[in-house]
């Protein structure tokens, strides 16, 4: 039926400047001893660690830190801190970072009650069939939208692809969703999840399986970080800025209920194949596959562009489609994202691998693209990304 729709929505969410206060009350109501996972140590240098730390054992809570997880999280290290999880007794999951250690963490939860290695199930091999361990997600940037939504993304060395796990039971128990502690987010990082976050919105919005809820919010968060996003990587004290964009990538997530498209069919095996970061990936990319949606999704485009500040009046639905690409390719260039394919050294030799990483990583992708997706389009993308 077409008109079926299925939503998999946040449990339970606090948002707001000093939100990070509950941790500890809302925490001892789902467990009393916490797995604490985090990354390579910004959150240590930004102070929210100790934070943390004390909100967590101020409320009588033990707390075990797994530090160390490594950006686009490897499945070596997410089995590995499941084994840490069930050897330390803990009852508690927390994933305290950016969308690398949210996804991380809440692989572990699944793992703390679900057989096997995380390979198993990012590979089909195995199922998730119990609710993993409670797990919070507070996150440090503002850009995977992880904190909302039922995704994990992880690499997998072996087979140099990174690929998804999804299922209801990841969805955060609680989300903590505090713009103060994105303040200290650098300003290419900022840039680089803000345009994740963008990609997310508008690939959910024009999305095939795109409904009446994701639109909603997709719309919405477009057009906060068509606002706000300069302004949060021009000046990163601004609360303001922050708080939109935090806002903002947490509808995004939510959105993607809706799945994403061929940005991030693309930029998935950019990052597996050639290190490239997610949100420059997605940035080398997004206009160039905004191009060849125009005409699947040209409404849908003209309204990205009025949520961009693009003035349409008096143009044709398809004049002002392309606006949105214009938009989003100046916003690019405003804070910074002005690399091609070519910088990161890749040459059109390399195009044959990517394609098989597609393949083997994102080819599910295809089902909602508003494009038909075939190898010649993907290859017309890459190479007008150089």
């Amino acid at each position: 039926m077409d008109d079926l729709y299925e939503l998999t929505l946040p449990r339970d969410t606090v948002f707001g400047e000093g939100s990070l206060e509950c941790l500890g009350r809302r925490a001892s109501k789902l467990g009393r001893s916490a797995l604490l996972v985090i990354g390579r140590g910004s959150v240590r240098r930004s102070g929210a660690l100790d934070k943390a730390m004390k909100l967590l054992k101020g409320s009588g809570i033990r707390v075990t830190l797994y530090e160390g997880v490594e950006p686009d999280p490897s499945i070596q290290t997410v089995d590995e801190g499941s084994k840490v999880c069930r050897r330390e007794s803990c009852d508690l999951v927390i994933g305290l970072g950016g969308g690398s250690v949210m996804d991380a963490a809440k692989m572990m939860a699944i793992l703390a009650k679900n057989p096997g290695s995380a390979r198993e199930y990012q590979m089909g091999e195995r199922a998730i069939e119990q609710p993993g361990l409670p797990y919070i997600a507070i996150p440090t940037t503002s850009g995977t939208g992880s904190e909302g939504n039922r995704v994990s993304v992880l690499t997998n060395k072996e087979e140099r692809i990174k690929k998804s796990v999804a299922h209801p039971y990841m969805v955060p128990h609680l989300a903590i969703v505090d713009p103060s502690l994105t303040l200290s987010l650098p300003p290419k990082l900022t840039a680089m999840t803000g345009i994740d976050a963008l990609s997310h919105a508008i690939e959910s919005y024009v999305s095939r399986r795109a409904q009446p809820f994701t639109e909603g919010i997709g719309l919405r968060a477009i057009k906060l970080i068509g606002e706000d996003l300069p302004r949060a990587v021009e000046k990163g004290d601004d609360i303001s800025a922050r708080g939109s964009l935090a806002m903002a990538s947490y509808l995004a997530g939510i959105a993607l209920n809706a799945g994403a498209g061929a940005a991030h069919m693309l930029a998935h095996p950019l990052g597996a194949l050639f290190g490239i970061a997610h949100g420059e990936a997605i940035a080398l990319v997004l206009c160039e596959v905004m191009r060849r949606n125009l005409d699947y999704a040209t409404e849908k485009f003209a309204d990205i562009a009025m949520a961009l500040g693009e003035n349409t009046s008096g143009l044709s639905a398809r004049s002002a489609a392309e606006l949105a690409v214009d938009a989003v390719s100046r916003l690019c260039q405003r804070i910074g994202l002005t690399r091609r394919l070519r910088d990161f050294h890749l040459k059109e030799e390399d195009f044959s691998e990517i394609l098989k990483g597609v393949e083997k990583s994102t080819s599910h992708l295809k089902e909602t693209n508003p494009c038909p997706i075939t190898e010649e389009l993907l290859l017309e993308i890459l190479k007008a990304s150089m």
